[in-house]
């Protein structure tokens, strides 16, 4: 073994490169990565924690999860105070992150506690596509707000979304609206 000097058989050693490593020292080194917040490697290259025998479950899922967030572009984190755990990107659905632990919901622009019904000022995907569409002149759905481009035809306008029918002019409902096509 590499790290305690004793002899073993050759299969009983997990190697990932020319170094081999007893399952004992294995979950020691481990252990060590998890408690100062690093994967553990050899030669540059991080270790499989399941060829590891002999860890919990919980400890190898906590392990995983740590290297998830560590290999995680801007990862984001509980906005709530008293948990503030990594949100794996499995959790963020559109702009919601709902943490795994406490079950908070977490505004994946602004990082704070979700603010629904409200446009979030971090929002700058949003803030573009509104910038756009008042450049291009586009319409919205009165019925849901969805973004409606016409490129040709009638003022008659139905949503995809969600189906209302209104004048593409006055953003009326199609029954109250004076328009002709």
């Amino acid at each position: 073994c590499t790290s305690c000097l004793e002899e073993h058989a050759r299969e009983e050693l997990v190697r990932e490169c020319e170094h081999g490593y007893c399952n004992t020292c294995l979950q020691a080194a481990f252990k060590a990565a998890l408690g100062s917040r690093a994967p553990f490697k050899c030669c540059k290259k991080a270790l499989q924690i399941r060829d590891c025998l002999g860890l919990t479950d919980e400890f190898t899922m906590e392990y995983e999860e740590m290297m998830l967030e560590l290999s995680t572009p801007n990862p984001l984190f509980c906005s709530n105070t008293k948990c503030a755990k990594f949100v794996p990107p499995r959790l963020i659905v559109g702009d919601v992150a709902t943490c795994g632990k406490c079950s908070k919901q977490t505004c994946r622009h602004c990082r704070k506690k979700l603010h629904p019904g409200s446009f979030c000022a971090e929002d700058k995907e949003t803030e573009a596509v509104k910038a756009l569409a008042k450049e291009k002149g586009w319409k919205t759905c009165p019925g849901c707000n969805h973004l409606i481009e016409r490129s040709r035809g009638c003022l008659h306008m139905i949503c995809s979304r969600c189906q209302t029918a209104f004048c593409y002019r006055c953003s009326k409902p199609w029954k109250d609206c004076e328009s002709t096509c």
